[in-house]
This record gives structure tokens, C-alpha cells and sequence, in this order.
């Protein structure tokens, strides 16, 4: 595209970016040989949105936003998919005998061409930023990968009875077929590609069920002929390293595969079922996912985060991450182990399992069949000359006993537990069989947290809220909401992504007192919000009026608090 001083010219005339910026960018072109577009993105002069929004204006091309625009599987196969990654371009409509092609470069005659003659439609050219592009199609194919492997799997197994009867060795055959190894990956990859944290392939009367939990909640993706049932199973046990024949009883495995350059880690379970067995794969490493996050991207409010930080200064003490299953609580350890670590401490994890790997931590995963339970395990750990333990989940009296041991010694304990909210942390730790003042001595602080859904920022929307809203809200009029209307971006949801919402309590000497007094949760959790502590539910309703969620959010998030 040879027009790259003139988009430099528009840049400067619409005050996008100045002379000096210009001038260094086209000094690097010039030495490189890169897009004047690429270079000023790289360099953090522009954002890709406004440079291909400034170049469409100056070509006199529409600019599509592909990321409010739900597009059409018949229009989009138009296209073969190799030629459309090769150049990064996507068909988004078709009106009467025109093709209109998404492109990053809409001058490109040769591809245009192409174009045409491959599809025997007259084509019309729009642009949208490469990197939105690529998003789109990786969203897409991943998903039509997967239907059209479970149209080969069908096709092979059609004329066959349901397969829970066919011999071992016979079923082995078959599961390294072509369409089901295939099948398998496909699904798998569609699920890195969405941000997937569990796949559930689930068998009916009539047919196999798979779904995804995306942000928490589970969406169906794909029908599969029940006759194929068993060797996808068959195929997800043999890389876990599971007894294919074993079908009566509850089995759990684990592996790692290698797709488009990663290494993917999964845990698979299977059950049987009434109408075969199930499997479940949690994908514990998922490469589009950082599990390690910054402090700032774990969503604490500006009070929260101040509290936050007072708390990972501590040297000794049990601090503990309280919440649901599926709530963020490894997350929130491993990001304060990232904030914590230096080369002058020793750090030593004890977990079930693994679930991602950190640079500078000596990480130990538990095996029970061999012995080696987090009491066990934690037990060696302090023979290990430790400055800083995380359990990966506190269960039992004896890991709580040793826990609160190894934190009055000296060390810095950080573990997880399972209760509704901080407060009540201290009775479940009392009701595990730990005496009150050695529980006051011990723990430090307390996280619980909640994982709420984002609204969709494609979609969102502002609307006036009702007299029951504000009530809900604790206001005393009407406010500003937001809500997500629902589109391709978010799968028509209304939501995007996921955000935390904290309740923190940091244990003083008032409070040490009430606690080896056997105060009641509720007067602790008094005390502690006269002290600074948020609650989860007046977290969530900052969240509401800020417009990051939406009441329906904050009714599902905090309806037992």
C-alpha cells in the first residue's frame, strides 16, 4: 500500500499524532522496511483502531467493527480458511452478488483478484485493524474446525450401533483414526480459543452433548452422533493415561498436549452415567489465560487494594483466600506470591494439582495413593527451611493443625478454605478443632472473594434504574445502570470476561481478642467494617454503579451473604 506519507499527512491534520512521531516512524521505515501503521502501533503513537480508522477515511473506505458484528457461517466458508489466514482478510456479507471482505489492506489488487475468481462474486472491500482480524477468525474457525471434525467423526460412525459395547482392542483402532484425534484437538482448541476453564462431553438417549464453561457458565457448542460417543472418551483416557476398559466406576487422569505452539495442560474425570460415561476435561493452563496477574488486575477497589497491600508485607502469619469453588482463590495466591518474591526467601508450594508453574517457587504436587497428602507434604516442607508455604487448600484438622504450627514459628503460610465470607472463616477454622487463641495468634488476614461477570464493553448500554433496583442498590433515586444488549463478541450474553469482587478483614488486637473470646461472625465482621473492610455485597454494588456489572450479577453473586 503505497500511501503511507499521505496517512502520515491525514495523521497530523486530524492531531492523531505529531511531526516529531511522524518523522521518527518513517526514519525507522525507511531502515526497516515495516508498515508505517505497524511502526507507529509498536511504538504506542496510535492505537491500530485509530490508524485503520484514519486510513479508511482518507481511502474512502468503510471501517466495519468486527467486534460488534455477528457474522454468518455460510458468508464467512465463502472463503477458504487458508487463503483467509494467508491474508488476513474475512467475508462478513453477502448482498445480492457482492462479497464483502473485511481486509486490513483493501488496495491489495492481486488479492482482490483472487477473490474473485476463486468465489465467482463480485467483491467489495471494507477495513478493520489485522489484529481484530485475526481475532475473528481465530473465534470462528476454531469453532467451525470442531463442527466440521464432528461431521467427519459422524459420517464414519453413522451406520454403527452406540459403541459401548465394542472390544478394547477394536475401540483402540478406532480412537486413532484421523477424524477423532482430530475431533478431539479441534474441541479442545476451541476451547483455548474462547477462554474455556472446563469441557463437559456429556452423552444423551439420542446424542452427545459438548459444552463449555465460558465466565463461569456453560454453553453448548456441539452435537456429536451417540455412536461416536465411545471413542472420543476411548481417545480422552488414552492420553490421560486411564484404564480404557474400566467403565463401572468414577476414573481421573491427567495430560499435556501440544496445540499451535502450546503446551496445554488438562485434568480429565470421567463418571459413569445412565447412557454411557462422561467425561469432564479442566484445562489447567490455558495459554490465552494469565493465571499470574498483577495486583491491579485482580480488581481490587482503591480500599481493597490499600488493604491488599498492608497484608503481603507481613513475614509471619497464615493468610488465607476464602470463596466458592471456581471463585479465583489460586489465582489470588499465586499473584501474591508474584508480589512477594525475591531471591533472599524461600518459597514452597504443596498443591492439587499444579496449576501453573512459577519461576523461583519450589512447587510439590500432592499423590495420595503414594502417601503424600497436604498434611504429609506440608509436614517435609518445614524440614525444607521455608520462609514462605502455600497450601493449596486447607481440608482437614491435621493440614489447619500444622498450618497454624508453622505460621506461629515464624513462618508465612497462604492457603485457601471453603466458607461464604472472611468472618466466618474463623469459626470454620475453630469448628476444624483449632483452639480459638491459637487461631487468633496465627492468622493475619482473610480474602474471601467472588467471581462476577464483566458486561460485554461491544455491547453495553446505559438505562435508568427502577424503584426495586434501588433498593436492591441502596440508593435513594434513580442511577445510571448498564447492561449488555448481547452480540457476536459475547456470544450473544451480554457479557465479557470476569472480575473479582473482595471482602477484607486484617486481624488486629481488638480483634484477636473477640476471636480467643469466641465472638460470633457477625460481631467480627462489625468490628472489622468500623476498621476499613469492605463487605462482598457493598463491593459488588460499587461494581453495579460503576458499570462494570449488572444487578442480575450482584443477586447471583451475594444472594447467601
Amino acid at each position: 500500500m503505497k500511501t503511507n506519507f499521505k496517512i502520515g499527512q491525514a495523521l497530523l491534520e486530524e492531531k492523531i499524532i505529531t511531526q516529531a512521531q511522524l518523522d521518527d516512524a518513517l526514519s525507522e521505515q525507511a531502515k526497516t522496511g515495516k508498515k508505517l501503521g505497524s511502526i507507529l502501533v509498536q511504538k504506542g503513537y496510535i492505537s491500530d483502531v485509530e490508524f485503520t480508522k484514519a486510513l479508511a477515511n482518507r481511502l474512502k473506505t468503510a471501517y466495519v467493527d468486527l467486534d460488534k458484528m455477528k457474522l454468518d457461517s455460510d458468508i464467512v466458508k465463502i472463503i477458504p480458511q487458508e487463503f483467509a489466514r494467508k491474508n488476513c482478510l474475512i467475508a462478513v456479507d453477502l448482498i445480492d452478488n457482492n462479497l464483502i471482505v473485511a481486509m486490513n489492506d483493501p488496495l491489495n489488487f492481486y488479492i482482490i483478484e483472487d477473490l474473485r475468481f476463486m468465489t465467482g462474486y463480485d467483491i467489495k472491500t471494507v477495513i478493520a485493524p489485522e489484529r481484530i482480524i485475526c481475532k475473528a477468525m481465530d473465534i470462528f474457525y476454531a469453532g467451525l474446525s470442531s463442527n466440521e471434525a464432528a461431521n467427519d467423526v459422524n459420517k464414519e460412525f453413522s451406520n454403527l450401533d452406540n459403541q459401548m459395547s465394542v472390544e478394547d482392542n477394536e475401540m483402540e483402532e478406532r480412537v486413532d483414526s484421523a477424524p477423532v484425534v482430530r475431533l478431539v484437538n479441534s474441541i479442545i482448541l476451541q476451547a483455548i480459543k474462547i477462554g474455556a476453564s472446563d469441557i463437559h462431553i456429556e452423552p444423551t438417549k439420542n446424542d452427545t452433548k459438548v459444552r463449555m464453561r465460558v465466565d463461569g457458565h456453560l454453553r453448548e457448542v456441539l452435537r456429536l452422533d451417540i455412536a461416536a460417543h465411545g471413542s472420543v472418551i476411548t481417545r480422552l483416557k488414552i492420553m490421560s493415561s486411564m484404564n480404557i476398559a474400566e467403565r463401572r466406576i468414577p476414573l481421573d487422569g491427567r495430560c499435556e498436549i501440544e496445540l499451535e505452539n502450546s503446551l496445554v495442560d488438562m485434568r480429565v474425570s470421567t463418571i459413569p452415567t445412565v447412557h454411557g460415561e462422561k467425561a469432564v476435561i479442566r484445562i489447567l493452563f490455558n495459554p490465552s489465560i494469565d493465571i499470574v496477574q498483577s495486583k491491579k488486575a485482580l480488581g481490587f477497589s482503591d480500599k481493597n487494594m490499600q488493604l491488599f497491600d498492608k497484608l503481603i508485607k507481613t513475614s509471619h502469619g497464615v493468610v488465607l483466600v476464602t470463596g466458592p469453588t471456581g471463585s479465583g482463590k489460586s489465582s489470588t495466591l499465586y499473584t501474591i506470591i508474584n508480589e512477594i518474591m525475591s531471591d533472599d526467601i524461600n518459597i514452597v508450594t504443596i498443591e492439587d494439582p499444579v496449576e501453573f508453574k512459577i519461576d523461583g517457587a519450589n512447587q510439590m504436587q500432592i499423590k495420595t495413593k503414594a502417601g503424600l497428602t497436604f498434611a504429609s507434604g506440608l509436614r517435609s516442607i518445614l524440614r525444607q527451611d521455608p520462609d514462605v508455604i502455600m497450601v493449596g487448600e486447607i481440608r482437614d484438622n491435621e493440614t489447619a493443625a500444622i498450618a497454624i504450627r508453622a505460621a506461629i514459628t515464624g513462618h508465612l503460610v497462604l492457603s485457601t478454605i471453603h466458607t461464604n465470607d472472611a468472618a466466618s472463616t474463623i469459626d470454620r477454622l475453630v469448628d476444624m478443632g483449632i483452639m480459638p487463641f491459637l487461631v487468633a495468634s496465627a492468622v493475619t488476614s482473610i480474602i474471601a472473594q467472588r467471581l462476577v461477570r464483566k458486561i460485554c464493553p461491544f455491547c453495553k448500554t446505559a438505562y435508568q434504574s427502577s424503584e426495586s433496583e434501588n433498593s436492591i442498590l441502596e440508593v435513594d433515586k434513580s442511577v445510571t445502570l448498564y447492561k449488555g444488549e448481547g452480540c457476536s463478541q459475547c456470544n450473544n450474553t451480554g457479557y465479557k470476561g470476569r472480575t473479582a469482587i473482595h471482602e477484607i478483614i486484617l486481624i488486629d488486637d481488638n480483634l484477636r481478642k473477640m476471636i480467643t473470646n469466641r465472638e460470633d461472625a457477625t460481631a467480627i465482621l462489625k468490628y472489622a467494617i468500623s476498621q476499613g473492610t469492605t463487605t462482598l455485597k457493598h463491593d459488588m454494588i460499587q461494581r453495579v454503579l460503576r458499570g462494570d456489572s449488572t444487578i442480575a450479577e450482584l443477586i447471583q453473586a451475594t444472594y447467601t451473604l
